[in-house]
């Protein structure tokens, strides 16, 4: 999507979707510091060691883990590092995720310079939904 986190939350309860259990990283907002709103815990960073260490710190503090992780954008994450940096970080962090049973979106917009990168990246995914 690109947009900033606060925009994202706020159509999400505009729509009725519940977001007490979200995990979000947001990497399309400058360097900001982790916070909670509504409970929902916001990471914002482009340096994916930082999202890491972030995210598994809020993990292990809550007693069920994360319900829900979004990620928004993993294109913005190519734009601040190389493509195998971000490649490393995304299958890690699905590792993760199937390892704390929990559920995930990751958003990115697909363009000509990032096409095979985000066709790589499509393999570690259960499902790819592609909207035009």
């Amino acid at each position: 999507t690109n947009k900033p986190f606060r925009k994202i939350l706020a159509k999400f309860l505009e729509k009725g979707i519940k977001a007490d259990n979200l995990f979000f990283i947001d990497c399309v907002t400058k360097e900001a510091p982790e916070e909670s709103i509504g409970g929902v815990k916001v990471f914002s960073s482009q340096n994916v060691t930082e999202i890491n260490v972030l995210l598994d710190k809020a993990i292990k503090t809550k007693k069920r883990g994360a319900e829900f992780i979004f990620m928004d954008s993993i294109s913005k994450l190519l734009v601040y590092n190389e493509e195998k940096t971000v490649e490393k970080f995304i299958h890690a962090l699905l590792e993760r995720i199937y390892q704390w049973k929990t559920k995930g979106i990751f958003i990115t917009v697909e363009t000509r310079a990032n096409e095979l990168i985000v066709e790589n990246l499509s393999l570690f995914f259960d499902k790819v939904v592609r909207i035009e």
